[in-house]
């Protein structure tokens, strides 16, 4: 009888465990989630803060180069699943589509050049517009 009332603690402890390792993995994927927004939030503000300056190419340039360094580190999230996957292609997909797509980035971003150095967000763009 001991050895059952043992092996039914040690299944409720287990239990517990598992369900305590996914509320922690669910809650620590939502802040890598709002970092990733408010990371790209910032670059967005930058470009727009900095978008009349007297030296408008070079700075332009920079920010520009900024964002899509953003956008390319959340791709790698996406793609390690660091973050839910449903949530962030619902809240990005059609940001990540326009930016690729958009000639002024592809200026900056050469998206299209054989050494883009931007991997993770090429390749999560052609994931969603299934371009092989």
């Amino acid at each position: 009888m001991n050895d059952w009332v043992a092996v039914i603690i040690s299944a409720i402890a287990l239990v517990f465990s598992v369900f305590s390792w996914y509320k922690t993995t669910r809650v620590s994927k939502g802040q890598l989630e709002i970092e990733v927004r408010k990371m790209i939030s910032e670059k967005k503000n930058d470009f727009l803060k900095y978008c009349n300056s007297d030296d408008k190419k070079v700075i332009i340039d920079s920010l520009i180069e900024e964002e899509i360094n953003a956008y390319d580190q959340a791709c790698l999230f996406y793609k390690e699943r660091k973050i839910d996957r449903k949530s962030f292609k619902i809240a990005y997909r059609s940001e990540i589509v326009n930016l690729v797509e958009d000639s002024n980035y592809n200026e900056i971003g050469k998206f299209n050049d054989i050494n883009c150095k931007y991997d993770n967000l090429i390749n999560v763009y052609k994931e969603w517009t299934k371009i092989k």
